[in-house]
Parts: structure tokens; C-alpha cells; sequence
């Protein structure tokens, strides 16, 4: 075990090495027998809730929502962008774009949020990893972003990165990231460079931190 894994075997305790099944964080880890990590969600995902909206409210999509909307729509983000940073990206794509809509939040944008949680309650995906038998990898990293209206200056931008190992034609989902970007664009040729800059930080540094020391860039 190399210095920087006791490093963080001291400071993070999420469970047992040589465990099968545990649960850090709310996410239930569980090994098959062939190696295959598994990442389910499933108890998080009860607990994620919609906002009950009589009919005759509903319909009134462009009113501004009321102090206990703006409550439960913030929660419901909230819970949202914690599921989605763990084990779901288009969660976390979601939940960060309806963020956007709270300072002028409506009924309109709280009806949309409802429809997208019941969407990701019906799915309730476990993330899994195969084993490999070759240790030879490759970092894919893709990278996009939406400039909106042309009177926002803040992009929204994303990226996804995959670990490929191309001799067992195995992918694992390594990093994702979904949020409203820092620096100020007015194009949507900058907002892509600002998208691309930010997949290639984080790529660059999950490879030069990567154990077997020769994973490459695509």
C-alpha cells in the first residue's frame, strides 16, 4: 500500500477493504464474486419527494411560487444534487440547471421539477463496475455547454470522464461534474472553452494520480 493510500485510509473511514457489502454516505456498496463493484442509491432515492400541487394551482404556471414552494423547491434540489454528485450524472445535469430558476422561481418551474422526480424514481439505476483482467487504461473525457439566453454571462457548464480498458472493452464512470461556470462568457464559443478547460483539469489530474501510472488523455 503506497504513503498516499494510508494517508486516506487514516483519514476517511468508509469501510472495511476486504468487505462485500457496506454503506458509506448512503450509498450501499456491495463485490460479486467476479470482482464486480456495485452502487445503488436505493434508500436515498425513497426519500426524494415531490411538491403536492392541487390542480388549480398547477395550472397557474406563470405566478411566482409562494414561501413553502420556494422551501420545498430548494430541498428538493438539494437531496437532488447530493443523489447526482454521488452516482448519477444526468441527476446532477438536472438538478444544477433547475437551480437557475430560483431567483425567479414559478409554478411552471416547480411542475417541471416534479415530472423530472418522478422520472428518476421510476429508474433507481445501481452503477456498476466490471472487473478488468488487463490494466491497461484510457481516460475518455467529454466535455459541453449551454450559454441559455444571450443575457446570461454565466454559462452552465459539464463534463463526464470514463476510465476505458479497450482489451476487456470495459468503461467505468469516473468523474462528473454539472454547475453554473465562474468566469464570465458571452459567447458560446467561449462557454466551451471554459468547459473544455475545466474536463482537461480534472482529467489531468485523475491521470497523473492514477495507481497503475499509465493512463492516457482522449
Amino acid at each position: 500500500m503506497s504513503k498516499f493510500e494510508v494517508f486516506l485510509t487514516q483519514r476517511f473511514k468508509v469501510g472495511e477493504r476486504l468487505r462485500d457489502n457496506y454503506s458509506v454516505y448512503g450509498v450501499q456498496v456491495s463485490r460479486t464474486g467476479d470482482g464486480t463493484i456495485e452502487l445503488s442509491q436505493a434508500n436515498q432515492m425513497t426519500q426524494l419527494f415531490t411538491y403536492p400541487l392541487t390542480a388549480s394551482r398547477a395550472a397557474l404556471l406563470h405566478e411566482k411560487a409562494n414561501c413553502a414552494e420556494q422551501t420545498a423547491f430548494l430541498s428538493i434540489i438539494g437531496s437532488m444534487l447530493f443523489i447526482g454528485a454521488l452516482t448519477m450524472p444526468s441527476m446532477l445535469c438536472h438538478a444544477s440547471y433547475a437551480a437557475k430558476n430560483t431567483a425567479d422561481l414559478r409554478v411552471s418551474h416547480l411542475v417541471e421539477l416534479n415530472k423530472v422526480v418522478r422520472m428518476f424514481k421510476s429508474q433507481c439505476p445501481v452503477v456498476t463496475f466490471l472487473r478488468p483482467n488487463n490494466t491497461s487504461a484510457k481516460l475518455l473525457t467529454y466535455a459541453d455547454a449551454s450559454h441559455g439566453r444571450q443575457d446570461e454571462t454565466h454559462a452552465h457548464i459539464g463534463h463526464i470522464i470514463f476510465m476505458h480498458f479497450p482489451d476487456d472493452n470495459v468503461t467505468h464512470t469516473i468523474s462528473f461534474a454539472s454547475h453554473k461556470a465562474k468566469r464570465v462568457s458571452r459567447r458560446a464559443l467561449a462557454a466551451e472553452a471554459l468547459a473544455a478547460a475545466d474536463a482537461f483539469d480534472a482529467s489531468f489530474f485523475i491521470a497523473n494520480i492514477h495507481p497503475l501510472g499509465n493512463c492516457r488523455i482522449h
